[in-house]
């Protein structure tokens, strides 16, 4: 349907017209049966929203999500189960509604809060890197350089705050 995508492509599928696809030997029509078998379930279990509607909800539920785990390990995996989306549907929409991968989404908000706690003063460049939810510094150095357009060390001199890394 054009205009239209899934509001979750996930449904209960009847095994009836399985055996039907599997079988190499089946004629082309018998294969098609099958198929629009299959399509006809899924329009029939399937709410189809316009894709120009933007499902302001969903997005919400994503922000909120990245907002109270970002400083954890967190996977676009763990997001779609949460919300009870299939993986790529989830991965489509926040690449296609926020202009960038979840990844991508997440370092953000790492970043964000590393530039506070930067700017506190308080703790080392580790320190700050494992906080914000880094495995390790290297990571946490290249996704600051990558947002910031500089690294740690130089953020804190602009803010020039001194701080040494224990």
């Amino acid at each position: 349907m054009k205009g239209k995508t899934a509001e979750s492509p996930i449904f209960e599928f009847q095994s009836d017209c399985i055996e039907q696809l599997i079988d190499i030997d089946a004629n082309p029509f018998t294969f098609k049966s099958a198929l629009y078998n299959i399509v006809g379930q899924f329009l029939n279990n399937c709410k189809l929203i316009n894709t120009t509607e933007e499902n302001l909800e969903l997005i919400e539920q994503i922000i909120s999500y990245v907002q109270n785990h970002f400083n954890q390990q967190i996977s676009l995996k763990d997001l779609s189960k949460k919300l009870g989306y299939h993986y790529n549907y989830i991965s489509s929409y926040i690449n296609k509604s926020l202009g960038t991968n979840f990844r991508s989404f997440v370092n953000m908000f790492r970043i964000d809060y590393a530039c506070k706690l930067i700017e506190d003063g308080q703790q080392s460049f580790t320190e700050i890197a494992h906080q914000c939810g880094f495995e390790n510094i290297r990571n946490f150095n290249r996704c600051f350089k990558l947002i910031k357009n500089c690294t740690p060390s130089e953020y804190a001199n602009t803010k020039r705050i001194n701080i040494l890394d224990k």
